[in-house]
């Protein structure tokens, strides 16, 4: 749809709107399925696995900028579509439910905000991804128009970003195994923030490319916790799921 769209409204109904929601239908059954075949290390196999979205946030760009050169905007959106279809039908293949539920389960379980904690920890991520975004959204547009460095190595900043991000999945869910995902999550959330007011002083090339590796690896930490979280602080794992989805909304 992207590739074929002339107009805002087509780009906003295909990238915001049927990307958003095939995303969503994607990310929380794998989010709950993966806890299934892990007694311990859960943390640690949910931060590899999400290795995956900061891989995909580096060859994805520069993958589509080599491709838009040679072939164009449309039909490098098309060989992105082609790329993803091939790697999501590997992984739904592979996905399978450990577990099968004995009875049916609540779609929505709207008693679960009467838990305090519950309610208290959406709240948090409601806020704190209020402003996750801004610097992965505007750090290359903010280098290229400061001219602090030309666009080509600004390109890549998105990049770096993600690289470091990738790290950042990994390290903060294996610690979390050991002192608490809840012990990890705070200290990620807080160094994101002060690195979100740091942006404010930066003025070189050094520093928005350490800006860009340090909040990638900070940042990362932060979005791959929470459904950890979220499974330690529900009394019954069967409903992580319909606890989860909730949650994702709430950080949306």
């Amino acid at each position: 749809m992207t590739s074929v769209a002339k107009s805002f409204w087509q780009i906003l109904l295909a990238q915001g709107f049927c990307l958003g929601l095939g995303c969503g239908c994607l990310f929380i059954p794998c989010v709950a399925i993966i806890p299934q075949y892990f007694k311990k290390k859960k943390a640690f196999a949910n931060g590899i696995a999400a290795t995956g979205s900061g891989v995909g946030g580096v060859i994805y760009p520069i993958m589509f900028r080599q491709l838009q050169l040679k072939i164009g905007f449309a039909w490098a959106v098309r060989v992105l579509g082609f790329v993803s279809l091939a790697t999501l039908l590997v992984a739904c293949c592979l996905l399978k439910i450990r577990f099968q539920p004995t009875e049916k389960r609540a779609l929505i379980q709207l008693h679960a905000f009467k838990d305090p904690v519950y309610t208290l920890f959406c709240i948090g991520e409601f806020i704190g991804f209020s402003g996750l975004y801004n610097t992965m959204v505007y750090i290359q547009p903010y280098a290229i128009d400061n001219r602090i460095i030309g666009e080509h190595l600004a390109f890549y900043l998105l990049a770096m970003l993600n690289t470091a991000s990738s790290f950042g999945r990994i390290l903060p869910n294996y610690i979390a195994d050991y002192i608490g995902p809840l012990n990890v999550i705070g200290p990620m959330a807080v160094i994101s923030g002060i690195l979100g007011f740091c942006w404010i002083g930066i003025h070189s090339s050094g520093g928005v490319i350490a800006l860009a590796v340090l909040y990638g690896f900070f940042s990362g930490g932060y979005v791959s916790i929470p459904p950890i979280v979220i499974m330690n602080i529900t009394p019954d794992l069967r409903d992580f799921g319909t606890r989860l989805g909730p949650h994702l909304l709430a950080r949306m």
